[in-house]
C-alpha cells in the first residue's frame, strides 16, 4: 500500500470521527458527563464512540496498519493480543483521567478554563502516542520528522492561545459590564463556547493529523500491489468512511439527539425607519445555530449574529453586530422613572434632530446631511450640537450606560456638564433612579465607578 493511501485510510477516519463527535456532543471530546438526569445514557454513547475511536487509534499507531490493510487480525496471536484490549483499556483509562482533570478545572475562572483544557488535549495526544508506539517504530528516532512535527505543533500552540483571547474577548469585556444574570452575557458565553469548540475541533485534528503522518511516513515499508492502486477501489473505500460518517450520525440524532446539531437559520431584511426628517434604511441580516438539549426539552440557540448595517442614500453607513434580536437596553431613564425602552429612541428638542439607534449609534441630520455615529467612536468626534445633545440628556435622565461612551468626548467639550456625575460616579455614588436602572438592566454599579476613576484629577 503507498504512503498516500496509507495515510488517507489512517486520517481519514479520525477526522470525521472527530467531526461527527462534534456534530453530536460538545468539544472536546470526553467521556463522563454528569449534568443531566440522563447522563448515564449520554455516557453509554460516549463509550461506543470511542470504542471505535481508539481502534483506529490501535490500528495506526500500535499495529502500523490501517483498516483495509491485509490481515488486521494475527490468528496466530492469542485473543487479547489481537483486539489489544489492553491498549484500548489504557486509552479509555487516559481519557477518564483527563475528563476527572477537565470537570475539576471547570470551576476555575473563564480566562483560564480555554488554556488549561487544550493543554490537556495536546497532552493527551502525546501520551496516546507514546503508549501506543513502540521504541522501535516511533517517529522521533528520525530527527528531521520529529524536529519538522515539533515546530509545526508549538507553532499551533501558540496560534491555539492567540485564538482563546479573541474568542473570549468580547465576553470578558462584557463580563466587566455586567451581574452574571444578565442575558447578553449568558449569549455572549454561548458563543465563545460555540466558537471555542470549532478551534478545538480543528486543533485536536491538526494535532492527530501531525502525530499520525509523522508515524507513517517515518515506519512505512512501500509494497506495490495493483490491487490497492485501483482508482475505483480506493474512491469506494474512501466512500465508506463518510457513508459510516453519515450512518452513525443520522443513528445519534435519531436515537439520542441531546446535544446534537439540529439546524441553523439565516434570513435578510430590510427596513426602512426614521421617517420624520427623511428616512434611513436599515438591513438586517441573522444567523442562528441550534443544538437539541434533553433536559431543556428541545432546541436551543448556540450560536447566534445579527449584523445590522445603518444607511442613508448611500451617503452614510454603519455596521453594527448584536448578540440578539432584543434590544440591547430593555429599560431606560427617563425624568426619574424607569419606563420601557425604544429601538429607536427619538431626541426632537432644541432645535436637534437626532435618533438613537438601539442604545447603540446616534443618527441625527447635520444642516440636513444624514450623520451617523456609533457611541463607541465618540472619543474621535468633533463637537456637535446633536450627539452633545442626546449624550446629556440620556446621563441626566439617569441613563447610566451611556456615561461609558460619552465621558471622554463631554470632557473635552463640556467639562462642566459631565464634572458632576465623574464626582458621582467615582465615589460610588448614585441616585435612586440609576441604581434600579442599573438593577433591573444588570448592569455593574463597579464597573461605572472604575471607569469613573480614570477621570479623577
Amino acid at each position: 500500500m503507498s504512503k498516500k493511501l496509507k495515510l488517507s485510510y489512517g486520517l481519514i477516519p479520525i477526522i470525521l470521527l472527530n467531526f461527527l463527535y462534534w456534530l453530536c456532543n460538545n468539544y472536546p471530546k470526553h467521556i463522563l458527563e454528569f449534568d443531566a438526569k440522563h447522563s448515564i445514557i449520554s455516557i453509554a454513547i460516549n463509550v461506543i464512540f470511542f470504542s471505535i475511536y481508539n481502534f483506529f487509534l490501535v490500528l495506526i499507531f500500535c499495529k502500523n496498519k490501517t483498516v483495509y490493510s491485509k490481515d488486521i487480525i494475527d490468528n496466530n496471536l492469542p485473543l487479547y493480543k489481537r483486539v489489544e484490549f489492553r491498549k484500548i483499556a489504557f486509552l479509555f483509562g487516559i481519557q477518564l483521567i483527563v475528563d476527572t482533570i477537565t470537570i475539576l478545572l471547570n470551576k476555575t475562572s473563564v480566562q483560564l478554563f480555554p488554556y488549561f483544557t487544550d493543554i490537556l488535549m495536546i497532552v493527551n495526544w502525546i501520551v496516546i502516542y507514546l503508549v501506543l508506539t513502540s521504541r522501535e517504530f516511533t517517529f522521533l528516532k528520525n530527527k528531521k520528522v520529529t524536529l519538522v512535527t515539533v515546530v509545526i505543533m508549538l507553532s499551533v500552540f501558540v496560534i491555539n492561545a492567540i485564538l482563546n483571547i479573541v474568542i473570549f474577548s468580547d465576553y470578558l469585556k462584557l463580563m466587566g459590564k455586567y451581574e452574571e444574570s444578565a442575558p447578553i452575557l449568558n449569549v455572549a458565553l454561548n458563543n465563545a463556547k460555540f466558537l471555542y469548540e470549532i478551534k478545538s475541533l480543528a486543533v485536536d485534528s491538526i494535532f492527530a493529523t501531525l502525530l499520525i503522518t509523522a508515524h507513517i511516513i517515518s515506519n512505512h515499508s512501500h509494497v506495490k500491489s495493483k490491487e490497492y492502486g485501483k482508482k475505483s477501489r480506493v474512491f469506494i473505500r474512501i466512500s465508506i468512511f463518510f457513508i459510516a460518517f453519515v450512518i452513525l450520525f443520522f443513528s445519534k440524532i435519531t436515537i439520542w439527539p441531546d446535544r446534537c446539531i439540529c439546524g441553523s437559520r439565516a434570513n435578510d431584511s430590510k427596513i426602512t425607519n426614521y421617517e420624520e426628517y427623511g428616512m434611513f434604511d436599515e438591513y438586517r441580516r441573522y444567523e442562528e445555530i441550534y443544538r437539541y438539549s434533553k433536559s431543556l426539552k428541545g432546541v436551543q440557540i448556540c450560536y447566534s449574529k445579527y449584523d445590522i448595517q445603518i444607511q442613508k442614500d448611500n451617503i452614510e453607513t454603519v455596521f453594527l453586530r448584536f448578540y440578539n434580536k432584543d434590544i440591547l437596553h430593555k429599560y431606560r431613564a427617563e425624568q426619574n422613572q424607569i419606563i420601557e425602552n425604544e429601538y429607536i429612541y427619538k431626541c426632537f428638542e432644541n432645535n436637534v434632530k437626532a435618533y438613537l439607534y438601539n442604545s447603540t449609534a446616534v443618527c441625527f441630520y447635520d444642516n440636513n446631511v444624514p450623520k451617523i455615529v456609533l457611541l463607541s467612536e465618540l472619543n474621535d468626534c468633533e463637537e456637535n450640537l446633536s450627539i452633545t445633545y442626546v449624550c446629556e440628556k440620556l446621563i441626566s435622565d439617569g441613563n447610566v450606560y451611556i456615561f461609558e461612551y460619552a465621558c471622554e468626548y463631554l470632557v473635552k467639550y463640556d467639562f462642566e456638564f459631565v464634572e458632576n456625575y465623574i464626582s458621582r460616579y467615582s465615589n460610588g455614588e448614585f441616585t435612586k433612579t440609576e441604581l434600579r436602572w442599573m438593577e433591573i438592566s444588570n448592569y455593574n454599579p463597579q464597573f461605572v465607578e472604575i471607569f469613573a476613576k480614570q477621570f479623577v484629577n
